[in-house]
């Protein structure tokens, strides 16, 4: 949708009804999102990602959560390699990992786009009796809401969902919040064949390399499984350390 407003020619998002303006992040609602929406046509990134999460938090399990924690986190922390500290976890989702932290004595602060997903996992935290900072915002965006400095940025799957406009914003986000040698971890979903032209995204390793160098001092990257049950080393492991 389009409209003419002082003899400019904005394109209207389709969600909230407001002009698309020259710096903000659009997206087309086609793929997953649109299958979530309904909608088709241009709206403003947050908006499709808002709602689109929120209906499928309503609908059920959405098909990124795995039901569980991520094995290999359980791993890092139960070897020592992450000793415990503040963390920060953007696109939380249901919580598993969260809640898996909290109990291993990280201080967990926890935020969705989704307030579906934020309400699910404060039912699901005081259930599991373990205390939880949930934050309902846009990680990139919303700076005012997220305040402090962290020890530890964690995420399994939010890059995916980020188009490419946003990705090195999200990562200068990251390491802006990040304590001297605070620590990135993210899985991060692997190549596929034909690539992903919609969300969920996948990355080759050099295009995270690429993604990551600028505002990090050093970083590992390595195979490791998506953790929901195949064993396939198809997503990345990426450790990135600031100084």
């Amino acid at each position: 949708m389009n409209a003419t407003m002082k003899g400019q020619t904005h394109v209207i998002c389709e969600i909230c009804g407001q002009p698309i303006k020259a710096d903000d992040t659009r997206v087309k609602t086609s793929g997953w999102l649109r299958s979530m929406i309904g909608d088709g046509g241009t709206a403003h990134y947050s908006c499709a990602a808002r709602i689109a999460n929120d209906r499928a938090y309503l609908s059920g399990d959405p098909p990124w959560d795995i039901g569980r924690y991520h094995p290999e986190l359980a791993r890092l922390v139960e070897s020592g390699q992450l000793s415990t500290g503040q963390i920060i976890i953007p696109g939380v989702g249901l919580g598993q990992n969260a809640i898996y932290l909290a109990r291993h004595g990280f201080e967990v602060v926890a935020v969705d786009i989704s307030q579906e997903a934020i309400r699910k996992l404060n039912h699901r935290a005081n259930s599991a009796d373990v205390k939880i900072h949930t934050i309902i915002a846009d990680f990139i965006i919303d700076e005012k809401k997220i305040e402090g400095s962290y020890d530890y940025v964690f995420e399994r799957s939010f890059l995916q969902t980020l188009p490419s406009t946003l990705r090195r914003k999200y990562f200068q986000r990251v390491a802006n919040i990040l304590r001297p040698n605070g620590m990135y971890i993210g899985f991060i979903r692997g190549p596929r064949h034909p690539p992903a032209t919609s969300q969920p995204y996948s990355f080759e390793k050099e295009e995270i390399v690429d993604l990551i160098e600028r505002d990090f001092s050093r970083h590992e990257i390595s195979k490791t499984i998506s953790g929901q049950g195949n064993g396939i080393p198809n997503y990345w492991l990426v450790k990135a350390y600031v100084n």
